[in-house]
């Protein structure tokens, strides 16, 4: 529900400088989601555990399977 150390706004800002900083908040909430592990380190990982997966034989595994 906001930041705790988070200033109040100033209500004599300029238009862009408030544009900007909504921006950089935008910016920094997309960044924020974007953790976690891509397709391609899965299919890495998979292939480098030893259970019969190579880079050759990997395609006949469904994308459901992999997660």
């Amino acid at each position: 529900m906001g930041e705790k150390d988070a200033a109040p706004p100033n209500p004599n800002e300029n238009i862009r400088v408030k544009k900007m900083k909504a921006k950089a908040r935008y910016r920094d909430r997309v960044k924020a989601k974007k953790e976690g592990i891509t397709l391609g380190t899965s299919l890495a990982a998979i292939c480098c555990m030893g259970i019969g997966i190579n880079p050759l034989n990997i395609r006949e595994i469904s994308y459901c399977a992999i997660g």
